[in-house]
């Protein structure tokens, strides 16, 4: 009877082990869907790009508790620090590091996020022993097929290490970031083409009414 009773217990305990764990995993399923759906949100109607990477690196920061996070974009063949966010001092201002660098290589190329944990071999940027950080997070933010920059996120806020579940939910919100950010690039290449077309516009008019007016008039 006690063996009985004990085998009851244990299969309980084991069903509930297993709750627990499908619980936490749907939470976290949640949790990615709900950030990137809070940053649709958020950045729908943003078309200012420095609105749009601020907001994104603000985000990054809060969903993986990371110290400091930095958005960086491919720019004349090199990584250029163009938002932060968190404990960042002036060694990362107008940074750009080359795309040649092991770790962002891997990440700009290949596609591959890559989790520096502490003690492990420093890129050659070595950018978290410019931050004092021990671990590093770089995800790429991908766009159609090629990566526009990535996102680096530098040591837990409460200390520790990030852990896997920290990668699969700052790749999720890379993916709906880089729509973002392409898309404000985007409006604002579109805003320079019609400031450039009603420049060039007034220029015709104006050389037309110099060639119809002042012109003629001294000839």
């Amino acid at each position: 009877a006690l063996a009985n009773w004990a085998a009851i217990a244990i299969e309980n305990a084991r069903l509930y082990t297993t709750l627990s764990a499908r619980e936490l995993e749907t939470e976290r399923a949640l949790r990615r869907a709900e950030t990137s759906a809070d940053l649709a949100r958020t950045v729908g109607g943003e078309t200012d790009v420095g609105r749009v990477l601020d907001l994104t690196v603000k985000r990054a920061r809060a969903l993986v508790e990371a110290r400091t996070v930095l958005l960086m974009l491919r720019r004349s063949g090199r990584l250029t620090v163009v938002a932060q966010a968190g404990r960042v001092g002036p060694e990362v201002e107008d940074l750009t590091i080359p795309t040649e660098d092991a770790v962002f290589e891997a990440a700009m190329q290949e596609r591959v996020a890559q989790h520096l944990e502490p003690g492990s071999v420093p890129s050659e940027a070595r950018l978290r022993e410019r931050l004092g950080a021990e671990a590093a997070l770089v995800v790429p933010l991908l766009f159609r097929g090629r990566a526009l920059g990535t996102l680096v996120a530098f040591d837990r806020e409460a200390g520790g290490d990030f852990d896997e579940e920290d990668l699969r939910l700052l790749q999720a919100f890379a993916a709906t970031a880089a729509i973002a950010v392409a898309t404000a690039q985007s409006v604002a290449a579109e805003r320079l083409q019609q400031q450039v077309e009603v420049a060039e516009d007034e220029r015709r008019r104006w050389a037309q009414e110099l060639h119809d007016g002042a012109l003629q008039s001294l000839a």
